[in-house]
């Protein structure tokens, strides 16, 4: 069960930010020794020999903690070209995953409605619950890295005003012949191209900023694509949750290198929206569910998106079916975990663009 939400395999990642300069090493960026959070230069070891989880590379990785914010860094990141070359061809999940027909698209379409749509009305909820007091239930909102648009769905059946952007064509294609949702492929340099007109209400980046190499640099880009007054949404891991302490090198999401650049805290995830600008800015756990699948793919961690849909094995059905097991029994910690010491293991944040001064 892949993190829900997951960013577009194989996009070009430095599009979500300024372009990065070439790096000094093959594979190492720049500013890897800097928290590209709070800018922090004290980057105390925190992991090392963290293998990737998915298995696209053999390579071992290292993360380093922020002594100023507690990030989780990873270092040295690899540059953005590199990075690209690290994710599966089947890394996110939608229900038409497998070819028509086999059991394995049963199984999809199943997953999908027992799993994955409760999760988005959750997060459809949890957003209409913010926002409804502070742009109204009929906001626009510019879904980033929309996928094959299945949040969306649920955003629009909450009353909201969707379309959305991602890098992979195909799925754009989806999002607006089949779905019937207006939808674009580029990057968040391209909005105001597409929409000169269009000031949003509300951008949405649902498990994106955790893959970047620049994320000031992407943070400032996308409060520019919001009207002043209006907010972006980002959902991302933190590191600093109960589980991922308990799990350590194991937790779901440090196994996620080297896809995941960055694993914030919630000081983390504040400092740098303050640098890029924003305010009001506040933390809400996202869906039970969802913590409760990054938890389980600690503990059961071939029973990915991955893992089931790329090959055929009856091991990885066995794998998938204890993952959601697992995933049922860790919704009680994750209710402890989310609203008892409010440490979520994934958190929605939301950011507002200050508004304008009157002339």
């Amino acid at each position: 069960m892949q993190t829900p939400g997951a960013r577009n395999p194989r996009a070009d990642l430095t599009s979500w930010g300024n372009p990065v300069p070439p790096s000094p090493g093959k594979h190492a960026h720049p500013a890897s020794t800097i928290c590209s959070l709070c800018g922090g230069t004290d980057l105390l070891p925190l992991y090392h020999g963290v293998h990737d989880r998915l298995g696209v590379t053999k390579k071992t990785w290292n993360f380093r903690r922020c002594a100023q914010c507690g990030s989780a860094v990873l270092h040295p990141c690899p540059s953005p070209e590199a990075l690209k070359d690290f994710y599966p061809d089947v890394y996110t999940f939608y229900p038409e995953v497998s070819q028509p027909g086999t059991l394995k698209s049963v199984w999809s379409f199943l997953e999908y409605y027992i799993f994955y749509v409760p999760q988005y009305v959750a997060q459809a909820h949890i957003l209409r619950s913010f926002l409804k007091s502070r742009v109204g239930s009929a906001a626009s909102v510019l879904d980033v890295g929309c996928g094959r648009g299945l949040r969306m769905i649920a955003l629009k059946k909450a009353g909201f005003n969707v379309c959305g952007l991602d890098f992979d064509e195909s799925s754009v294609r989806y999002v607006r012949d089949t779905l019937g949702i207006p939808a674009f492929a580029g990057d968040i340099h391209d909005i105001a191209r597409h929409y000169p007109d269009t000031p949003f209400d509300v951008l949405t980046a649902f498990y994106v900023l955790e893959h970047v190499t620049d994320l000031l640099s992407t943070l400032e880009t996308l409060k520019q694509s919001v009207r002043p007054g209006g907010w972006i949404i980002a959902a991302v891991p933190l590191t600093d949750s109960p589980q991922a302490r308990l799990c350590g090198p194991k937790w779901s999401q440090i196994t996620e290198a080297p896809r995941h650049t960055l694993n914030p805290s919630q000081r983390g995830m504040r400092l740098a929206l303050e640098r890029a600008g924003f305010s009001c800015i506040h933390i809400r756990p996202d869906a039970l569910l969802s913590c409760a699948a990054v938890l389980s793919l600690s503990l059961a961690p071939r029973a990915t998106t991955s893992h089931l849909y790329a090959a055929i094995s009856w091991r990885h059905f066995l794998s998938r079916i204890a993952g959601g097991v697992l995933t049922l029994l860790s919704i009680p910690l994750c209710f402890v975990e989310n609203y008892l010491l409010r440490r979520p293991a994934l958190g929605i944040v939301f950011a507002q663009r200050p508004e304008e001064p009157e002339a």
